[in-house]
């Protein structure tokens, strides 16, 4: 029985696609229409190809845009307003407990630090004062108990820090004892004395 011997020529896939002149010269069909889809978009897309200028929204309609938006932005009002009370009353506090010395206004805390203590002295100048510049002495001890115990049994500390003509600046001091009142006494080279009374925090 004679079997039909296969085509050994492999089929070229070329011959299958049309590349006469003629089909060359039809004009090609698109199926993708710009104007089909633009028309499904959505009216900031159809704005933005077409180069049209577009509104923007108002700062405060984007900022309660939503109501997680509103809130915060209550949140961030109502913050601004109790920081700002807060540094007025604060200022204010301090500019009452401050003490001249030559010009400078002198503010002092202390706190506590196992069973020593912390001496912060901040010195502020304001630009219209004469202020003075140099070395200052600074003599700590602890508030005398009231049923009269001799002071000379009372620890003393002694330090000298120097004031230059920078409108701020602060010292810490370790003293070596502690106790609910320091008494600090402050002496400029011309002999002006000031004396504080600090309640440790």
């Amino acid at each position: 029985m004679d079997d039909k011997e296969p085509d050994s020529k492999p089929q070229n896939e070329t011959s299958r696609i049309d590349l006469s002149e003629a089909s060359l010269d039809r004009e090609l069909v698109f199926y993708y229409s710009r104007e089909r889809r633009l028309a499904k978009a959505s009216p900031k897309l159809r704005a933005f190809i077409e180069g049209c200028p577009q509104k923007r929204p108002p700062v405060l309609g984007g900022l309660t845009a939503t109501k997680a938006h509103t809130v915060l932005l209550i949140m961030i009002i109502v913050l601004s307003l109790f920081i700002s009370i807060a540094s007025i009353v604060s200022g204010g506090n301090k500019e009452k407990n401050a003490v001249k010395l030559e010009g400078n206004s002198i503010y002092l805390s202390a706190q506590p630090i196992e069973e020593t203590s912390y001496l912060t002295i901040r010195k502020v100048v304001r630009n219209d004062e004469a202020i003075y510049t140099g070395p200052v002495d600074v003599a700590i001890s602890l508030e005398a108990a009231k049923n009269g115990s001799a002071s000379e049994n009372l620890p003393i500390e002694t330090h000298r820090i120097f004031f230059t003509s920078k409108p701020e600046e602060e010292f810490g001091l370790s003293i070596p004892f502690r106790g609910s009142v320091l008494v600090v006494i402050m002496q400029t080279e011309n002999d002006n004395q000031k004396i504080f009374k600090v309640k440790l925090k």
